[in-house]
């Protein structure tokens, strides 16, 4: 009797001891989960870096090279610094009129010399009014006629394209809020427009560009290489995203309420976009088939800088290595050719295999083990993998793209452009916080796209701004937009 019961107390305690080490075991992979997460930071994935916070234990690792330039200015670098005008505005003149020394009168005697200085400093601004005076004339036939105001001139009284094009850049290049921009006007200029006819003047842009974005979206369609990219922005206190499409001379955004193809359609590039797209994994961007496209490897090398830290994985940090090489290598070989040889392609190409080979036994192995460990209660549906191993899945289906600069030159080894285009959305809202209406939001994304497309062709903001409220084209690649 009393061996039956020690045997059902072992037998008890045994599924007891079962029972505690499958829950230890799901805690442990629970905390192991959870640390990655707090691990995470900038440098090591696609968090922004405003989510590092203030008390950064570590700087942040960068992913650029040293390039072994010392620091400063380089050879050939063109410098910024005042040189003396030849013809100065405003010349005065300081007399020698008595002696330091013994006080005699000097004012009636020869100047000898001079020594000059100049000061480079801005007027006193005011607002400049202009009125239009319109002829009216009766001839002898009875027909009464009527001189035309300018097409700018528009009423009785209103602000000119200098004042428009300035509030314009005020807001959305320098992305100041309306109550701020009203401020700047008061303050330079004791007077100046006011919050409604800010928005007005907003709208009035809006409406002008709009034939000179189509041609805008046109020449991206028409781009053999083109850069995608999206980013969260709130519009009437709900979750909107900034979508962005580019190239080296032309930006356009979208403003919509999807991440995904419906909002991609609505923007109207990709759609018609035969080039290479050149973007993250993001999976709505593989939907358009007829195009080709290219990854992101910045976003690729964070991942694999996390994927070395937190998972001890010694393919990522060779992975990492070798693409950091290759991008360093094609910087070299385009100062003297324009591709590698095949033998070279070949001997790149079998490297990349070898490391996604050592990935796969990396995890095999990994496998194995934690098989071997005390299993868990069953679960329905796919079997959740590493996030290194999710990564290894993509750097192998999509070889091609990942390694699409490798093969042709023209293609970038990352997504810069598109990123630098669509971080000033971060800022905006910095600055000004969100969007209260979404026109407003679209004001902001055709005029910022414009402003953009100046900058990226070296035309100056102002002008280009001042322009459109005067019905002209600034910008050489827009000719017969507008």
């Amino acid at each position: 009797m009393l061996t039956e019961c020690l045997l059902t107390i072992i037998v008890q305690l045994a599924q007891q001891n079962e029972a505690l080490r499958k829950e230890v075991m799901q805690l442990k992979e629970r905390i192991k989960e959870l640390e990655g997460k707090l691990s995470k930071n900038s440098g090591n994935s696609h968090k922004p870096p405003s989510t590092d916070g203030l008390n950064k234990k570590q700087k942040t690792q960068s992913l650029r090279q040293r390039s072994g330039r010392s620091v400063g200015g380089q050879p050939g670098h063109v410098g910024n610094t005042l040189s003396k005008s030849a013809t100065p505005d405003i010349i005065e003149r300081h007399s020698v009129v008595e002696c330091e020394n013994c006080h005699a009168d000097l004012s009636l005697q020869t100047t000898e010399d001079i020594e000059s200085r100049q000061v480079f400093d801005i007027p006193p601004l005011k607002i400049q009014v202009t009125e239009h005076q319109a002829e009216r004339k009766t001839c002898a036939c009875g027909h009464k006629n009527a001189a035309k105001f300018p097409d700018h001139v528009k009423s009785s009284l209103g602000y000119g394209p200098g004042m428009k094009s300035l509030a314009v850049y005020m807001m959305i290049y320098q992305l100041l809020p309306y109550d701020r921009c009203e401020e700047f006007f008061r303050d330079i200029f004791q007077a100046g427009p006011c919050c409604g006819t800010l928005q007005n003047i907003l709208a009035e842009c809006h409406t002008n560009l709009k034939p000179v974005e189509e041609q805008i979206k046109l020449q991206i369609q028409q781009a053999a290489i083109a850069h995608f990219d999206e980013t969260g922005i709130r519009v009437d206190k709900k979750l909107y995203w900034l979508h962005s499409a580019g190239t080296n001379q032309h930006t356009v955004y979208t403003a919509h309420e999807k991440r995904g193809k419906v909002a991609m359609d609505k923007a109207g590039i990709l759609s018609g976009f035969k080039g290479r797209a050149i973007h993250d994994h993001w999976k709505s961007y593989f939907e358009y088939t007829g195009c080709r496209h290219g990854l992101c490897n910045a976003h690729h090398l964070r991942e694999l800088i996390f994927i070395e830290e937190y998972e001890q994985a010694d393919w990522a940090a060779l992975m990492k290595d070798f693409l950091r090489k290759m991008n360093k290598s094609k910087q070299e070989q385009q100062k003297v050719s324009e591709s590698y040889s095949l033998e070279v392609l070949e001997s790149y190409q079998q490297t990349y295999d070898a490391i996604l080979n050592k990935g796969e036994s990396f995890y095999e192995d990994k496998q194995v083990t934690s098989s071997q460990e005390i299993e868990g209660p069953k679960k329905r549906g796919k079997k959740k993998q590493p996030k290194g191993k999710n990564l290894l899945d993509r750097l192998t289906g999509w070889a091609q793209e990942t390694l699409a600069f490798m093969y042709n030159f023209m293609v970038p080894f990352d997504n810069n452009s598109g990123e630098r285009d669509i971080r000033m959305a971060k800022v905006r809202l910095k600055i000004s916080g969100c969007f209260r209406t979404l026109e407003g939001a679209q004001y902001f994304c055709r005029i910022r796209g414009y402003v953009s497309t100046a900058r990226k062709q070296g035309v100056n903001v102002l002008e280009a701004l001042r322009a459109i409220f005067l019905n002209q084209n600034a910008i050489p690649s827009l000719v017969g937009a507008g």
